[in-house]
Formats: C-alpha cells, structure tokens, sequence
C-alpha cells in the first residue's frame, strides 16, 4: 500500500501506515498527539515526537504527576529547612510552646491582679479603719481579668490553631482558668 504522505490524514490510514490498530491511533488524536486536518507527513512528526518525550520521561500523564509530586516535595523540604533554621535562630517559636507561654502568661497575670486588689483591700481597710467588702473590689478585678482571659484565648487560638473545641484551658466568668 503507498501513501501520499501530504495528504490529509484519517485514522484508519495513518493506523494502516503504522501497522498498529485504529483505536490506538484513536486515543492518540482524542489525548491531542494529532492535530485534526494534519497530513500524514505532520502526524508522523507528532506521533514521534510524543513517542520520544515518552521514552525520555517527559511525556504522558503519569510524568505529569510525578513533576507535581516532586515539585511540591521540593517545597515541603524547602519549607522544614526554613522552619529548623528560624526555630534555631529564636525567630520562631513552636506550638506548643506559644500557647504553653499564653497560659502561663495569663494564669500570672491574674495571679498579680488579684494580689495586688487584696493589698488594696488591706491597705485601704488599715489606712482608714474601715471594714471593706473584699467583693467591691475582686468583682471588677474578675470582670476585667476575664476580658483579659477572653483575649489570651483568641490570641492561642490565632497563633496556634487552639480553643476550647480542641480541649484546651478555657476560662470561667470570674476570669479563672480552668
């Protein structure tokens, strides 16, 4: 059988040209190989030139992938070097060690709030010799540490990815940490 290599190409006769099955050819022209209207001379070039890409390892699907998979590793890698150099440089700061830090934070902070209203209490009740109901001060003290207490808890949540959902310290209305 001759072809007219210049002529406009169809499946079944390029199939023909190739020895190999119409469907084969088939899949070729639907994965866009072969350019609708081509002749046969230009089929051949892109029916070769994809063959060569394949063999070579940058063709198909499956090489597609692969590039992907490598590139997103190579920046997986990148991204943990960054994050080990950072954390031994003291730019940043674990987790774990952010909210343990926060908690810490705000269970001293309402430990020196406190401490300081019963010195108030105390030195206003000797100052002036007067009984003082130890709530007329503690009470706004509660309230603002649990403004405080609130706060501490949108920042770990913010930085850490933490909150009461997670089972992490939450804090009472008396602004206490539980």
């Amino acid at each position: 059988m001759e072809f007219n290599l210049d002529a406009v190409a169809s499946q079944t006769g390029f199939a023909a040209l190739l020895n190999v099955s119409q469907q084969t050819i088939s899949k070729q022209y639907k994965k866009g190989v072969l350019h609708n209207g081509g002749t046969y001379r230009e089929w051949l070039v892109q029916y070769t030139t994809h063959l060569r890409e394949e063999a070579a390892g940058r063709g198909g699907d499956s090489q597609k992938i692969l590039t992907e998979v490598r590139i997103e590793e190579t920046q997986e890698n990148i991204a943990e070097k960054r994050q080990r150099r950072l954390t031994a440089s003291k730019e940043l700061v674990d987790r774990e060690s952010a909210l343990n830090w926060i908690v810490e934070s705000a269970t001293g902070i309402q430990g020196f709030v406190m401490g300081a209203g019963e010195t108030i209490i105390e030195s206003i009740s000797e100052k002036y010799r007067i009984e003082l109901d130890s709530d007329d001060v503690t009470a706004p003290l509660r309230t603002a540490l649990g403004h405080i207490a609130s706060a501490g808890s949108e920042l770990a949540e913010r930085f850490c990815g933490v909150g009461e959902r997670s089972g992490t310290n939450t804090t009472d209305a008396d602004g206490s940490v539980d």
